[in-house]
């Protein structure tokens, strides 16, 4: 999962739950810090070549999925890399409007990496959602980084601009 945000790191506890060994990718080390949490190994993509490590980390084929929760381009690009021949990546975060992706596409049709994009969940996947969440299986309160009563508002978005929360709570 590259971008360990509140949608990277919802991906990762789905994908533990569903048994799935998991990567958490990012920039951020309170957001390396949640992904170990939810049992991802965390890749510190600030630290060398995200790609050696993630092929490194799966006895050097590489993610047989990858999800990219976030807009970066660098992630879109890494994520391409990382993953193995005849995989996927799948497009969950929103990039910018007007940005562009600059990759050897040669790549994408050499290795057979295929290309998924998503921006939203359908009906019956909301409903299969709720239910894990309900079941107990995902534990929405596990990405609750911060809490702040509604005085503390300009703190909350402090805390937030700054990259320091994955989800932030405030109440009244």
């Amino acid at each position: 999962v590259f971008g360990v945000g509140a949608i990277g790191a919802l991906f990762v506890a789905l994908l533990r739950c569903l048994g799935v060994e998991v990567l958490g990718v990012d920039v951020n080390p309170n957001r390396l810090g949640i992904a170990e949490r939810l049992g991802a190994r965390a890749v510190d993509a600030r630290q060398g070549s995200v790609e050696q490590e993630v092929r490194a980390l799966t006895g050097g084929r590489g993610a047989d999925v990858s999800i990219v929760a976030t807009g970066s381009v660098r992630a879109v690009s890494s994520a391409i890399s990382s993953t193995r021949s005849g995989g996927v990546v799948c497009l969950f975060g929103l990039p910018s409007s007007g940005t562009k992706l600059d990759h050897d596409f040669s790549e994408l049709l050499v290795r057979e990496v295929s290309l998924v994009s998503s921006n939203a969940a359908s009906e019956e996947e909301m409903v299969e959602a709720l239910d894990l969440i309900s079941r107990g299986k995902v534990r929405g309160s596990e990405l609750i980084t911060h809490r702040f009563s509604i005085g503390e508002f300009g703190r909350a978005l402090e805390a937030f601009e700054k990259g320091e929360g994955v989800k932030i709570v405030i109440t009244p």
